[in-house]
Protein backbone atom coordinates (compact mmCIF):
# COMPACT_ATOMS: atom_id res chain seq x y z
CA UNK A 1 0.00 0.00 0.00
CA UNK A 2 1.02 3.59 -0.57
CA UNK A 3 -0.26 7.00 0.48
CA UNK A 4 0.75 9.65 -2.04
CA UNK A 5 -0.22 13.20 -2.86
CA UNK A 6 -0.71 14.52 -6.39
CA UNK A 7 3.03 15.23 -6.66
CA UNK A 8 4.09 11.71 -5.76
CA UNK A 9 5.27 12.33 -2.19
CA UNK A 10 4.81 9.18 -0.11
CA UNK A 11 3.28 9.46 3.38
CA UNK A 12 3.00 5.80 4.32
CA UNK A 13 3.68 5.33 8.07
CA UNK A 14 6.64 3.15 9.03
CA UNK A 15 4.98 1.17 11.84
CA UNK A 16 3.13 -1.98 10.77
CA UNK A 17 0.38 -1.38 13.32
CA UNK A 18 -0.10 2.18 12.06
CA UNK A 19 -0.28 0.89 8.49
CA UNK A 20 -2.84 -1.65 9.65
CA UNK A 21 -4.99 1.17 11.08
CA UNK A 22 -4.87 2.99 7.74
CA UNK A 23 -5.68 -0.24 5.85
CA UNK A 24 -8.66 -1.05 8.06
CA UNK A 25 -10.07 2.46 7.75
CA UNK A 26 -9.56 2.34 3.98
CA UNK A 27 -11.41 -0.98 3.67
CA UNK A 28 -14.25 0.39 5.75
CA UNK A 29 -14.50 3.82 4.07
CA UNK A 30 -16.64 5.85 3.79
CA UNK A 31 -18.00 4.42 7.05
CA UNK A 32 -15.92 5.30 10.14
CA UNK A 33 -14.64 2.64 12.52
CA UNK A 34 -15.09 2.61 16.26
CA UNK A 35 -11.93 3.09 18.25
CA UNK A 36 -12.83 0.09 20.40
CA UNK A 37 -12.98 -2.04 17.23
CA UNK A 38 -9.47 -0.96 16.24
CA UNK A 39 -7.99 -1.65 19.65
CA UNK A 40 -9.76 -5.02 19.74
CA UNK A 41 -8.31 -6.02 16.37
CA UNK A 42 -4.76 -4.75 16.87
CA UNK A 43 -4.06 -4.61 20.62
CA UNK A 44 -6.33 -7.28 22.08
CA UNK A 45 -3.54 -8.62 24.34
CA UNK A 46 -3.04 -5.30 26.12
CA UNK A 47 -5.00 -3.68 28.92
CA UNK A 48 -7.71 -1.26 27.76
CA UNK A 49 -5.86 1.92 28.69
CA UNK A 50 -2.62 0.65 27.16
CA UNK A 51 -4.45 -0.33 23.97
CA UNK A 52 -6.10 3.09 23.72
CA UNK A 53 -2.73 4.77 24.21
CA UNK A 54 -1.23 2.66 21.40
CA UNK A 55 -4.08 3.65 19.09
CA UNK A 56 -3.59 7.34 19.95
CA UNK A 57 0.10 6.97 19.09
CA UNK A 58 -0.78 5.29 15.79
CA UNK A 59 -3.17 8.13 14.90
CA UNK A 60 -0.50 10.66 15.85
CA UNK A 61 1.97 8.89 13.56
CA UNK A 62 -0.57 9.03 10.73
CA UNK A 63 -0.97 12.76 11.15
CA UNK A 64 2.72 13.67 11.34
CA UNK A 65 4.00 15.47 8.21
CA UNK A 66 6.55 13.03 6.85
CA UNK A 67 7.12 13.83 3.20
CA UNK A 68 10.29 12.43 1.60
CA UNK A 69 13.35 14.63 1.61
CA UNK A 70 13.23 17.28 -1.09
CA UNK A 71 9.41 17.17 -1.30
CA UNK A 72 7.13 19.84 0.08
CA UNK A 73 4.66 18.49 2.63
CA UNK A 74 0.97 18.47 1.72
CA UNK A 75 -1.13 18.81 4.94
CA UNK A 76 -4.10 16.85 3.54
CA UNK A 77 -1.95 13.96 2.29
CA UNK A 78 0.06 13.78 5.51
CA UNK A 79 -3.12 13.55 7.64
CA UNK A 80 -5.15 10.72 6.08
CA UNK A 81 -6.98 9.88 9.33
CA UNK A 82 -9.70 12.02 10.93
CA UNK A 83 -11.97 11.22 13.84
CA UNK A 84 -13.74 11.95 17.08
CA UNK A 85 -13.60 10.63 20.62
CA UNK A 86 -15.25 7.34 19.60
CA UNK A 87 -14.65 6.98 15.86
CA UNK A 88 -11.89 7.20 13.27
CA UNK A 89 -12.18 7.40 9.50
CA UNK A 90 -10.29 8.07 6.29
CA UNK A 91 -10.15 11.62 5.01
CA UNK A 92 -12.23 11.92 1.85
CA UNK A 93 -10.11 12.44 -1.25
CA UNK A 94 -10.81 14.65 -4.21
CA UNK A 95 -13.28 13.45 -6.82
CA UNK A 96 -11.55 11.53 -9.58
CA UNK A 97 -12.80 9.79 -12.71
CA UNK A 98 -14.12 6.34 -11.86
CA UNK A 99 -11.86 3.45 -12.80
CA UNK A 100 -13.16 1.02 -15.40
CA UNK A 101 -14.07 -2.51 -14.37
CA UNK A 102 -11.10 -3.89 -16.27
CA UNK A 103 -8.79 -1.55 -14.32
CA UNK A 104 -10.34 -2.60 -11.01
CA UNK A 105 -9.97 -6.28 -11.88
CA UNK A 106 -6.33 -5.72 -12.83
CA UNK A 107 -5.71 -3.92 -9.53
CA UNK A 108 -7.20 -6.76 -7.52
CA UNK A 109 -5.29 -9.37 -9.51
CA UNK A 110 -2.00 -7.56 -8.85
CA UNK A 111 -2.52 -7.47 -5.07
CA UNK A 112 -0.43 -9.74 -2.83
CA UNK A 113 -3.41 -11.65 -1.44
CA UNK A 114 -1.38 -14.46 0.07
CA UNK A 115 0.92 -12.29 2.18
CA UNK A 116 -0.02 -12.10 5.86
CA UNK A 117 0.95 -9.00 7.84
CA UNK A 118 2.03 -11.27 10.70
CA UNK A 119 0.77 -8.95 13.42
CA UNK A 120 -0.27 -11.90 15.62
CA UNK A 121 -3.60 -10.28 16.37
CA UNK A 122 -7.25 -10.45 15.40
CA UNK A 123 -6.39 -8.11 12.55
CA UNK A 124 -4.97 -11.04 10.58
CA UNK A 125 -8.32 -12.84 10.82
CA UNK A 126 -10.20 -9.68 9.86
CA UNK A 127 -7.94 -9.10 6.87
CA UNK A 128 -8.40 -12.69 5.66
CA UNK A 129 -12.20 -12.22 5.73
CA UNK A 130 -11.91 -8.93 3.85
CA UNK A 131 -9.71 -10.55 1.21
CA UNK A 132 -12.24 -13.32 0.70
CA UNK A 133 -15.05 -10.78 0.46
CA UNK A 134 -13.25 -8.66 -2.13
CA UNK A 135 -12.19 -11.69 -4.15
CA UNK A 136 -15.80 -12.86 -4.23
CA UNK A 137 -16.92 -9.43 -5.44
CA UNK A 138 -14.18 -9.39 -8.09
CA UNK A 139 -15.17 -12.86 -9.30
CA UNK A 140 -18.83 -11.87 -9.65
CA UNK A 141 -17.89 -8.62 -11.38
CA UNK A 142 -15.69 -10.46 -13.87
CA UNK A 143 -18.37 -13.01 -14.66
CA UNK A 144 -20.94 -10.24 -15.16
CA UNK A 145 -18.47 -8.46 -17.45
CA UNK A 146 -18.31 -11.44 -19.82
CA UNK A 147 -22.09 -11.54 -20.10
CA UNK A 148 -22.02 -8.12 -21.78
CA UNK A 149 -20.63 -7.06 -25.13
CA UNK A 150 -17.11 -5.67 -25.10
CA UNK A 151 -14.21 -5.36 -27.47
CA UNK A 152 -11.79 -8.25 -27.84
CA UNK A 153 -9.06 -6.23 -26.12
CA UNK A 154 -11.29 -5.48 -23.13
CA UNK A 155 -12.27 -9.14 -22.84
CA UNK A 156 -8.62 -10.11 -23.07
CA UNK A 157 -7.55 -7.83 -20.22
CA UNK A 158 -10.51 -8.78 -18.04
CA UNK A 159 -9.91 -12.49 -18.61
CA UNK A 160 -6.21 -12.22 -17.73
CA UNK A 161 -7.10 -10.39 -14.51
CA UNK A 162 -9.77 -12.91 -13.51
CA UNK A 163 -7.36 -15.79 -14.17
CA UNK A 164 -4.89 -14.00 -11.89
CA UNK A 165 -7.52 -14.14 -9.16
CA UNK A 166 -8.79 -17.65 -9.92
CA UNK A 167 -6.34 -19.62 -12.12
CA UNK A 168 -8.87 -22.34 -13.12
CA UNK A 169 -11.82 -20.06 -13.90
CA UNK A 170 -13.44 -21.64 -16.97
CA UNK A 171 -15.33 -18.55 -18.12
CA UNK A 172 -12.18 -16.45 -18.10
CA UNK A 173 -10.20 -19.04 -20.07
CA UNK A 174 -13.01 -19.34 -22.62
CA UNK A 175 -13.15 -15.55 -23.01
CA UNK A 176 -9.39 -15.40 -23.44
CA UNK A 177 -9.42 -18.16 -26.06
CA UNK A 178 -12.30 -16.48 -27.89
CA UNK A 179 -10.46 -13.15 -27.91
CA UNK A 180 -7.52 -14.82 -29.69
CA UNK A 181 -9.89 -16.53 -32.12
CA UNK A 182 -11.58 -13.20 -32.91
CA UNK A 183 -8.14 -11.83 -33.77
CA UNK A 184 -7.50 -14.78 -36.10
CA UNK A 185 -4.70 -16.14 -33.90
CA UNK A 186 -5.53 -19.86 -33.75
CA UNK A 187 -2.07 -20.84 -32.48
CA UNK A 188 -2.36 -18.62 -29.43
CA UNK A 189 -5.90 -19.86 -28.87
CA UNK A 190 -4.64 -23.44 -28.86
CA UNK A 191 -1.90 -22.45 -26.40
CA UNK A 192 -4.49 -20.91 -24.07
CA UNK A 193 -6.58 -24.09 -24.21
CA UNK A 194 -3.52 -26.13 -23.20
CA UNK A 195 -2.81 -23.71 -20.35
CA UNK A 196 -6.43 -23.96 -19.23
CA UNK A 197 -6.20 -27.77 -19.08
CA UNK A 198 -2.98 -27.50 -17.04
CA UNK A 199 -4.55 -25.01 -14.63
CA UNK A 200 -7.63 -27.19 -14.26
CA UNK A 201 -5.43 -30.22 -13.58
CA UNK A 202 -3.53 -28.38 -10.85
CA UNK A 203 -6.79 -27.21 -9.32
CA UNK A 204 -8.24 -30.73 -9.24
CA UNK A 205 -5.04 -32.18 -7.81
CA UNK A 206 -4.95 -29.56 -5.05
CA UNK A 207 -8.61 -29.90 -4.08
CA UNK A 208 -8.75 -33.70 -4.21
CA UNK A 209 -6.36 -34.08 -1.30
Amino acid sequence: MTIQDSRGADYLPRSRKTRAVVALLTFQAPRPAQRVQLTGLLWSRRENEQARASLRQAVHDCRKPSAPRGKECSPRASQPVVGSARHLGRRAGRDRPAASRTELLALLAAASWRISPGLRSRFDDWLLKERRRLLSIARMAGEAFFEERHSGEENHHAARSLIGLEPAHGGAWRALAQAHLDNGDRCRRALRCDQWREALGRYRATHSR
